[in-house]
């Protein structure tokens, strides 16, 4: 079959045999056949135009009514999407506030005794920057008082631009009246939301002077206050609170328990008719009592300054929302500080505690004596005998300081090194003494960088607890090399500070009686001050003894005590009875010799077989910056004999 025949025999066999068809059932009538059959074809086509047609028609339509609904869909997504773009702040603050409102003391106060802590306030403030539209930055101050009764603010957290001053000092700039209208109000009685200082357009206001220059925007201050008891008075007070309850609590106890036994005895001795005794409640433990606090001041401030689009107001919603969110801040920070106080407090004086404490200091007192003490000792021994008869005592010491450290580095692992971390995690406050020590730690042995150490007490005391959590800061310590020369080290990691600062916490901490001795009520009561201290005076003066020895074999010590070559033979001539006039040249083209030969200026002449010797600090400091006040010492020896050889020398001279 031909190609035209498949194609006929689809479209023109089907249509010409319905018509034949149609034409045979008309074979009654009298009909012209041709004429019908044309008349036929025609409609058929016609209706099959109109068919098509309807069917384009349909197509378009169809066509149409996607493209329309297409367009629909897009533009209800942008709406949506608009919609949630402008949402999309305010959802910012809500979740924020939601945060705050429903903070978890174990989770976001973490070593921490404050919330929030330094990373949570750099949250708060990247959020609030995101959130307000145009804002160019967001910034905490708090407000601090100096040894002098001096306030100033002092910014600790911020996103975006910063104020031109770190800080701010009290009645600089606007910020601080609103801590001025916040008293005012407050003995007025009105709400929180009018505690707010905005200010539309700061180009108006003079006293916006504190930026490094103005720039138009608007400028919102809403102060944060709350009453803070996170201190020692507070710890104190809660302690002996505790104890004061716990005392009346075993009394009521007591009491209830008498007078319970009479009331069994009454009823067993109840008779038929008689009325029943009053059976007696039994007591419960009473709250503890509200604390005085100080009244803490922070300031939470959002300008929109610089801002591109010109002069950007801060929304009333946003200001609304940020003012819930400052007095969820001041709530939260008040429940964690009260919590953190009882959380010490109760540490302090509860069984569990003071079994942890003691515990602890037993377990550490069995690693450091008996056997380990005597193994130890054994091991000095024969490393001391290894190194033959001509080892020196300063080298056989070093020797045994070095295995005293590792043993009480041994001691401080497993069970002892968690009760640590656990007796460290449950004091809340800084306690000065312990967190010297842990200062020296961390620098001395971890040599940790000391930059990174926040000058705020609190903030620091959150640092170091952190840092003695760290697995990888904790073995840095515990593995320190105190033998190994540590040059151009920064004054934190010097044997002189580490001394300093473990003095100081001997001395502010009460560690030590007037002998010298440890106490045992301040074992019981501190033992991870004890320990930390134990372990310190073991490596200073290890690294101590090491530094010595070095120093004593260094070409630089030398230098100070030995005279060249040229000056000790001019001494031993001097010793024949060849004697120079003081100042006098040795002799030679030698300058450097020269120049130690000639008294110095403003000074009597003195023997010239007593050289001036002139070396730079920074020159010890490049082999080790321990070797620093041992060439200072060495320098002001030589200087002293020089001084007696010229007294000397004068006094012969008088009598010649």
């Amino acid at each position: 079959m031909s190609e035209f025949e498949a194609y006929a025999a689809v479209t023109i066999s089907p249509m010409l045999s319905r018509a034949l068809a149609d034409l045979y059932q008309q074979r009654g009538d009298s009909v012209e056949p041709v004429a019908y059959l044309t008349d036929w074809l025609k409609l058929w086509a016609a209706a099959q135009v109109a068919e098509r047609s309807r069917e384009e028609k349909a197509r378009k339509q169809s066509e149409y009514t996607e493209k329309v609904k297409a367009y629909l869909r897009e533009k209800q997504a942008k709406l949506v999407e608009e919609e949630e773009r402008a949402s999309r702040p305010f959802k910012m603050l809500n979740e924020v506030v939601r945060t705050v409102a429903e903070v978890d003391y174990p989770k976001d106060c973490k070593y921490c005794q404050r919330f929030p802590s330094p990373a949570v306030w750099q949250e708060l403030t990247d959020t609030v920057r995101g959130a307000v539209a145009g804002c160019s930055g967001c910034y905490v101050g708090e407000v601090v008082t100096d040894g002098e009764g001096n306030k100033h603010l002092r910014y600790i957290a911020n996103a975006g631009v910063a104020p031109g001053k770190a800080r701010l000092e009290e009645g600089e700039g606007v910020v601080w009246k609103v801590f001025g209208q916040q008293e005012e109000e407050e003995g007025e009685g009105k709400s929180f939301k009018s505690r707010q200082l905005y200010l539309p357009n700061v180009m108006d206001v003079a006293e916006v002077k504190y930026f490094d220059y103005t720039k138009p925007g608007s400028f919102l201050a809403i102060p944060i206050c709350y009453s803070s008891v996170l201190n020692k008075e507070g710890l104190e007070a809660t302690v002996a609170d505790m104890k004061e309850r716990q005392a009346q609590f075993v009394e009521d106890m007591a009491a209830y328990g008498e007078a319970k036994t009479q009331y069994d005895q009454a009823v067993a001795e109840l008779q038929e008719g008689d009325e029943a005794p009053e059976e007696p409640v039994e007591p419960v433990i009473r709250d503890l009592n509200p604390l005085e606090g100080v009244t803490r001041q922070l300031v939470l401030s959002v300008d929109t300054l610089g801002g591109e689009g010109g002069l950007l107001e801060i929304c009333q919603l946003h200001r609304g929302k940020l003012d819930e969110l400052c007095r969820h801040l001041g709530e939260a920070m008040a429940d964690t500080e009260l919590q953190a106080v009882r959380e010490q407090a109760e540490y302090n004086t509860s069984e569990a505690g003071e079994g942890n404490r003691t515990a602890l200091m037993a377990k550490f007192t069995e690693a450091t004596t008996g056997e380990a003490l005597e193994r130890m000792e054994k091991q000095v021994a024969e490393d001391i005998e290894a190194l033959g008869e001509d080892v020196t005592d300063d080298k056989k010491e070093v020797i045994r300081l070095t295995h005293k450290l590792n043993t009480l580095r041994s001691a401080l692992d497993g069970s002892v090194k968690t009760e640590v971390l656990v007796d460290l995690s449950s004091r809340k406050l800084p306690e000065e003494a312990l967190a010297a020590l842990m200062k020296v730690m961390l620098l001395f042995l971890g040599e940790h960088d000391p930059s990174s150490l926040a000058e705020d007490t609190s903030l620091q005391w959150s640092q170091l607890v952190t840092a003695f959590h760290s697995e990888e800061i904790w073995n840095k310590m515990m593995a320190a090399d105190l033998r190994r020369p540590r040059p151009g080290v920064p004054a934190g990691h010097t044997l002189a500070m580490a001394k300093a600062l473990i003095a100081e916490a001997t001395q502010t901490g009460g560690l030590k009686g007037e002998d010298g001795s440890i106490e045992e009520g301040v074992a019981q009561e501190h033992p991870v001050d004890i320990i930390l201290l134990g372990l310190l005076e073991a490596a200073v003066q290890l690294r101590e003894k090491d530094v010595y020895v070095r120093w004593m074999d260094c070409d630089l010590h030398k230098r100070v005590f030995e005279p060249p070559p040229g000056v000790a033979q001019e001494g031993e001539e001097r010793a024949e009875g060849d004697p120079q006039q003081p100042g006098e040249a040795v002799g030679g083209d030698d300058e450097a010799k020269e120049e130690e030969a000639q008294p110095v200026e403003g000074e009597k002449p003195v023997d010239a077989s007593t050289p001036i010797v002139t070396v730079d600090p920074s020159e010890a400091a490049a082999i080790d910056a321990d070797f620093v006040p041992l060439l200072e010492l060495d320098l002001a020896k030589v200087a002293e004999e020089r001084e007696a050889a010229a007294a000397a020398a004068a006094v012969t001279e008088e009598g010649a």
